[in-house]
């Protein structure tokens, strides 16, 4: 195997991707949006880091009124 395929495959297999997820707060609230960054492996998948920045915002939301969800530009991510 050539050094550049072997390069190649470790950056794709080993590199990871910042993630920023905020927290959205009802207007009603005097709250700022709160914002939780992680930096995940490429090839995990979102819904295992989901306890964590739960617990993360755990503080911050009421448990009586909360939906779980992630979006890109707007659009709900499937998961």
């Amino acid at each position: 195997m050539s050094a550049t395929i072997k390069q190649l495959r470790e950056r794709f297999y080993d590199g990871s991707i910042s993630v920023k997820v905020v927290l959205s707060i009802p207007h009603d609230k005097l709250l700022e949006s709160q914002v939780y960054y992680i930096q995940i492996p490429r090839v995990a998948y979102l819904h295992n880091y989901v306890e964590t920045i739960l617990r993360y915002f755990g503080r911050y939301r009421d448990e009586d009124d909360f939906e779980t969800w992630f979006e890109f530009e707007g659009v709900p991510v499937k998961w």
